[in-house]
């Protein structure tokens, strides 16, 4: 595999380095002959990249050709970098008309950082997100990220915005303004920050207010899977407060299940992280509401059992008997809900309730998921068969009478 950079790493490491220009005077008339070898180079070496990605013809063989080139790049990067000033720095695409060594030297970052974003965009299969990002890319990101975090904390505060979701939604922005982890931060964490602070900001122009925009920034932490342990922590804070506010075992179980069939239907943003491989905030929360609903479900049940001891009359093992099949027992307790027949509000708890103490004609024991997948997918010679039993307990009715 071929190294593409050998002529500008030549002239960024030798031909313009600083000191050289200590020695012996300057001839400026070879700042345009530099100038034109590195936008030459610049376009010569992206088609270098793309011919021998073709050429070569094992994954794993682009794959190290790619990223060999991409760390490199970056060494470059910092290294010309550092020939300029804090100041200039920061004004690093600004080029004037002057013939100085220091519009050199932005003409050539230029032209690196259009490499760099080539290979971002036409390989990013191939792009290693994880790799350190340019010292440059540093020094922009946090002048930009401390130019609008200031205006984003101002309106979601006239906003009346929980002051610990605030504190926290911001908090990976102002560690990283304050160089909290900048000498190791990757693309993947950088891209992060920068579509967080995009969110953000779009959420503090918006019309939601309190409780609404609380709500909504939440779930768009989802969507972003902001999955901190500390912002985890404030979900699950937020959801156990709703919950226990239920005046019984029921009405808080009822709630979790709400929560639970909303968490599990948001959506989130794909390949997408804060914290690549650590199991997704979406996740986390549904599994936190299981452990709660299952831990309500056994105090109910035990609730139950202590309730029916004092009663021995019934065996342990009752179960009432019935001819209907388990398409037609759901369907059946469907109606009873519906129509307010029944008045149990939750009916994954009547279905359960059902499977524990009913047994059907040709199943001793009954699967709750069973009747709960029954319940909501009806077949029409089901719904027949309960219509022709409940026509005949009409006509008993009337015959009695």
């Amino acid at each position: 595999m071929n190294y593409e950079l050998e002529i500008l790493d030549t002239l960024i490491s030798y031909d313009i380095e600083p000191s050289k220009f200590k020695t012996y005077s300057f001839d400026k008339k070879k700042l345009g002959y530099w100038k034109s070898i590195a936008q030459k180079e610049t376009e010569r070496i992206k088609k270098a990249f793309v011919k021998e990605a073709f050429s070569l013809k094992k994954e794993k063989h682009i794959e190290i050709y790619i990223q060999q080139h991409q760390k490199e790049l970056i060494r470059l990067t910092d290294h010309l970098l550092s020939y300029i000033s804090e100041e200039e720095k920061l004004k690093v695409y600004e080029i004037n008309e002057k013939q100085n060594l220091t519009n050199l030297y932005k003409v050539v970052y230029i032209c690196l950082e259009d490499l760099i974003t080539y290979v971002e965009k036409h390989f990013s299969k191939y792009f290693n997100q994880e790799t350190k990002i340019p010292d440059s890319y540093n020094i922009i990101a946090i002048r930009d990220i401390r130019e609008k975090i200031h205006s984003v904390e101002s309106s979601f505060n006239a906003k009346e915005l929980h002051k610990k979701l605030l504190f926290l939604v911001l908090l990976p922005l102002k560690r990283y303004i304050k160089g909290k982890y900048v000498d190791d931060i990757s693309f993947r964490r950088l891209i992060y920050l920068k579509t967080l602070l995009k969110e953000l900001s779009e959420w503090s122009n918006s019309d939601f207010e309190k409780d609404d925009l609380n709500q909504k920034l939440i779930c768009a932490m989802v969507y972003l899977n902001y999955n901190s342990y500390k912002f985890f922590t404030l979900c699950t804070e937020h959801i156990k407060a709703q919950y226990q506010q239920g005046d019984t075992l029921c009405s808080q179980i009822e709630k979790l299940a709400w929560f639970y069939k909303n968490i599990n239907q948001a959506q989130e943003k794909p390949g997408f992280a804060y914290k690549h491989k650590h199991k997704s905030l979406k996740d986390s929360i549904i599994e936190w509401i299981d452990e709660e609903m299952s831990f309500l479900e056994k105090r109910q049940q035990l609730t139950l059992n202590i309730a029916v001891k004092p009663s021995e009359s019934l065996p342990d093992d009752f179960k009432l008997n019935t001819k209907l099949s388990v398409p037609q027992l759901a369907y059946l307790i469907k109606i009873f809900i519906e129509s307010g027949v029944l008045q149990n509000r939750n009916q994954r708890e009547v279905l359960k309730f059902l499977a524990q103490f009913v047994r059907t004609k040709k199943a001793e024991r009954i699967s709750a998921e069973s009747l709960r997948t029954k319940y909501y997918n009806v077949e029409e010679n089901t719904k027949e068969v309960i219509k022709d039993i409940l026509i005949e307990l009409l006509n008993r009715i009337r015959k009695g009478l």
